[in-house]
């Protein structure tokens, strides 16, 4: 399994609407991957665990570098 394959194993995660990566084009991190998900939980569920762990994630995982993790959630303004 390869990166070819990790982000469509996120994607089919329940409650995941869509799972993106990206090059940097400069900065200090090298990749950038956004997911969109119907509720913040998705990304702490038993199914989300299982399909980011993969014997390519184990292998890459010492080299990663500066994690950064932001949940966000949609801003509404009051009326």
């Amino acid at each position: 399994m390869g990166l070819d394959e990790h982000l469509p194993r996120l994607s089919k995660v329940p409650g995941c609407l869509s799972a993106r990566r990206f090059v940097m084009a400069g900065g200090s991190h090298r990749y950038l991957a956004t997911y969109h998900f119907s509720t913040p939980a998705v990304q702490v569920s038993d199914a989300w665990k299982e399909a980011a762990e993969t014997p390519w994630t184990a292998k890459m995982r010492p080299h990663f570098k500066d994690l950064l993790r932001l949940v966000l959630r949609r801003y509404v303004r009051n009326s």
